[in-house]
């Protein structure tokens, strides 16, 4: 642990000959937490250290879309990390007491760990991580990603209740958006949505461990009938650049959508609907007479136009019949005269 300038002030008030000896100590621990700041967890580590206080910090520098990070020590001691700030007090991410402490899906960048024992003592500390392979994710890399771009926009998976689906969207997009809903609007049972910046959301019985997300839920103006994230809004321009995993948890069984890049799934297909932006219909496509309400105005609608075949087809019925009708009349009355 790093010793402060109001430390080495009492220092100097106790003992005036060991100051020169603590600054030199401070400056070698200082060289040490600098180096260990600029390394990146790469693979797996050793490092020998020497707890000559009960308290200890390390800089560590994780590298993005690892899916665990582990910081184990040869004894038992209380380990904790916090994300860009030293630990104090309840101020944490994750701690433990023991041998090992991991962090699942952590955000790439600088974390603090804090070890404190009960003795000084010489021991060993190692650093240890993992990445899923390209089209992997979720706790132990075991659920496939379906990766969304620029020409896929949107699919229709059909979900069972409970199932955690994940999805990829690559920066820069024209808009980072991302939503899901069920094809049977159905308040209330829309699907839940979490999103991870460089990382992938984990979760344990079904529940999403915390910490391993950026944003959750909708932030959006409403989410009456689907569930919708601004993932660029979630996390600032920083985040343009990069890969969101997002975890979509289904609320109901049978066939949803889900898409990115616009309000709408697939703009309304080109002009062929109204996108609402506002109101309890945000995210819902009006769509024109001649092309089907499918949530995407995609396919034309061939009801409408079989409706207007039938109604010129029954027009046409009804003038021939009249036309013949008038005629049978007319011929019959012609019958009954006498020729001159």
């Amino acid at each position: 642990m790093l010793l402060s300038t109001s430390k080495l002030n009492q220092l100097r008030l106790k003992n005036k000959h060991s100051l020169f000896d603590f600054q030199v100590f401070n400056a070698l621990l200082e060289k040490l937490v600098q180096h260990v700041k600029t390394s990146s967890i790469i693979g797996q580590t050793q490092v020998p250290i020497l707890l000559l206080t009960l308290q200890h910090f390390f800089r560590v520098n994780t590298d993005a879309g690892l899916n665990t990070i582990t910081f184990s020590t040869s004894d038992s001691m209380r380990i904790t990390a916090r994300f860009q700030a030293a630990p104090y007090g309840a101020r944490f991410d994750r701690q433990v007491e023991g041998k090992t402490l991991t962090l699942q899906s952590p955000s790439s960048g600088e974390w603090w760990i804090e070890l404190v024992s009960t003795e000084t003592r010489a021991s060993s500390t190692g650093f240890s991580s993992t990445a899923c392979s390209n089209g992997t994710a979720g706790t132990n890399c075991q659920a496939n990603v379906h990766a969304f771009n620029d020409s896929l926009t949107y699919l229709k998976p059909t979900f069972n209740v409970s199932d955690i689906t994940y999805y990829s969207v690559v920066g820069p997009l024209d808009s980072l958006i991302f939503s899901a809903r069920t094809i049977v609007a159905a308040e209330g049972k829309q699907p839940r949505l979490w999103a991870g910046w460089n990382r992938a959301p984990q979760f344990v019985g079904g529940a999403v461990v915390a910490g391993t997300f950026d944003i959750s839920g909708c932030n959006v103006e409403t989410c009456t009938v689907l569930t919708q994230l601004n993932l660029r809004g979630g996390m600032g321009a920083e985040a343009v650049n990069g890969t969101w995993y997002v975890a979509v948890q289904a609320q109901e069984s049978g066939e949803h959508l889900v898409w990115t890049q616009y309000i709408c799934p697939n703009n309304c297909t080109s002009g062929h609907g109204t996108c609402q932006v506002s109101g309890e219909k945000y995210g819902v496509c009006d769509c024109q007479p001649t092309f089907s309400a499918d949530l995407l105005c995609s396919d034309a609608n061939f009801l409408v136009e079989y409706i207007i075949l039938i109604v010129i087809a029954a027009l046409v019925a009804i003038s021939a019949i009249i036309g013949l009708v008038a005629w049978a009349y007319m011929k019959s009355k012609h019958r009954g005269y006498e020729p001159v």
